[in-house]
Parts: structure tokens; C-alpha cells; sequence
């Protein structure tokens, strides 16, 4: 998943790597629903119910590959994924919802970070402006641009546009490591020892269905800003732990809707800020 994998890592594992460059990647899922009569054609079946295994065609296998990484569902017998079509082949907005949540690149962006308005990895595309994939970075780099301008975010990244097509090119290659250097030489002694600062973070079962147990290694003193959001960046649930060491907070989620989640905690001392999801079924 070359290009779109580099971002998507990049931007889920923020406090593992200071930077992410792809080269024309695809970064949104919004051509998905033109391909769902292929999938229905590589069912075999002229109509519904329609029976989806992974092994009918090369993209439907694709597909199910995708859903293990951005639908996982360990209490659903169909290979312990949620597919995104139901037997009638219309898309499950609640699957796809989470699709998107991992996997566009705007949408992983606006809710990861949607609450703190500051995105910890620095962001390297580009794109050639022949390539049936210009469209999306185009908007990706205008969707950015607005909201650095309007919503305030604080975001580093830097977009270019080059001739031809789909063709990794010494230009675009010189670029990025112009870049990264640059990057790198912005990274200072203090913002490594800010990523120590909060450790052992996990959050589990995942998935759950009535509790969420948040264990994190605080490493300095001070407070620590536990937020619970939802799908929409509305905060479900917050706390404010003051212990350094190793915590354990267990949070009833019982009566929470269906979907995805996301744990943030913030030092409020050092600024830094980690996360990571869970589904509550």
C-alpha cells in the first residue's frame, strides 16, 4: 500500500516517526462505491442475497484485505472482519464510516486531532498531474490549506504537483529528502525527550462491549488529560489523572452507541499528545 500506507502509518503512529512522505498516493475512499457492482459481478450471483467471500475475485479479495485492517470485528465469524456491503450489496455506512476513519487521509486528521487542532507529524505528498489520482491530493492540499486558515490548525506539511504519471521521478524523490532534511533539522533535542514523557499506553479490549481499561506510564508530574471522543470529535468522556508512575483507569461504556472511539491523552505539562482507537460494539 506504498504511498497511502506511508501516510496512513505515519499519521495512526504519530508518536513513533517525526515525518511521513508519499508519493502519488490515493488518500480518500470517496471512488469506493463505483466499484461495488464489480464486487457484485465477481459474486457470480445475478441477485441478492449476495454471498461475499474473499476468494471470488481480485478485488473482492482486496476488499477483505481492507476490512481486516480498517473494519476488524473479532466477534463476526466472516474471517473476524465487518465487510462493508450487506447481502444486498449496499454499502454499510457504519463499516464505511470506519473505513474512512482509517484510511482517508483528512478524515484520520480531523479525527485524531479535530479537539486539539495540532496534527504531531509532519506530512510530505505529491502528485503528477497526469495520474487519474490528481483529484484527491488536489483537494487533500486545498482541504489542509483551509483548515490551517480557518480552523487554526497547526499542521506542517508541503504539497507539490509535477508533469507526467504515475512514475516515481528523481524530482519528486529529491524533493521529499529536501524536505526531510529540513524537517529533521527542526527537530530538537527537547521534543525527543517530550515523546518519553507518556509510555505503555493501551487501551483494551478492543473490541469492547461495556468497559474500555486505559493503562498509561506517566513520566513526569503533573496533570494527564484523559478525553474519550467519538466519531463526530465530540468528547463522550473526560478525566484528569494527577499520578506519575503507571495508571489504570476503567471507564463503563455500556451505554455509548455502536462505532469507533478514540483515547487521547494529553500531558498538560509537556503538551505532548498520543491516542489510539477503539470500537465499541
Amino acid at each position: 500500500m506504498g504511498g497511502d500506507g506511508a501516510l496512513r502509518i505515519g499519521l495512526h503512529d504519530s508518536d513513533k516517526f517525526v515525518a511521513a512522505i508519499s508519493h502519488s498516493s490515493f488518500p480518500a475512499l470517496d471512488f469506493f462505491p463505483n466499484l461495488i457492482p464489480i464486487l457484485i459481478n465477481e459474486t457470480g450471483q445475478s441477485t441478492p442475497p449476495y454471498t461475499f467471500t474473499p476468494s471470488p475475485g481480485t478485488l473482492t479479495e482486496t476488499v477483505y484485505g481492507a476490512s481486516s485492517a480498517w473494519s476488524p470485528n473479532n466477534n463476526n465469524s466472516n474471517f473476524n472482519l465487518d465487510f462493508p456491503l450487506d447481502e444486498n450489496g449496499i454499502l454499510i455506512d457504519s463499516v464505511f464510516s470506519r473505513w474512512k476513519i482509517n484510511a482517508d487521509v483528512d478524515s484520520i486528521i480531523i479525527f485524531n486531532w479535530g479537539i486539539t487542532k495540532e496534527v504531531p507529524i509532519s506530512i510530505y505528498f505529491d502528485i503528477g498531474t497526469g495520474e487519474s489520482f490528481y483529484p484527491p491530493n488536489s483537494l487533500l492540499n486545498s482541504e489542509l490549506n483551509s483548515l490551517v486558515q480557518s480552523e487554526n490548525f497547526q499542521i506542517n506539511f508541503k504539497y507539490l504537483e509535477f508533469g507526467g504519471g504515475h512514475v516515481l521521478t528523481e524530482p519528486k524523490i529529491d524533493s521529499s529528502l529536501i524536505w526531510l532534511n529540513e524537517v529533521f533539522s527542526n527537530v530538537t533535542s527537547s521534543s525527543h525527550e517530550i515523546t518519553r514523557m507518556i509510555s505503555d499506553f493501551s487501551a483494551y479490549p478492543n473490541p469492547t462491549l461495556n468497559s474500555i481499561v486505559i493503562d498509561f506510564n506517566g513520566t513526569t508530574n503533573g496533570n494527564y488529560l484523559i478525553e474519550i471522543v467519538n466519531m463526530n470529535g465530540e468528547i463522550v468522556k473526560e478525566k484528569i489523572v494527577n499520578s506519575t508512575g503507571e495508571n489504570r483507569l476503567n471507564f463503563d461504556i455500556s451505554e455509548y452507541e455502536s462505532g469507533m472511539y478514540q483515547v487521547i491523552i494529553i500531558d498538560e505539562r509537556s503538551g505532548q499528545i498520543i491516542s489510539k482507537k477503539f470500537v465499541k460494539i
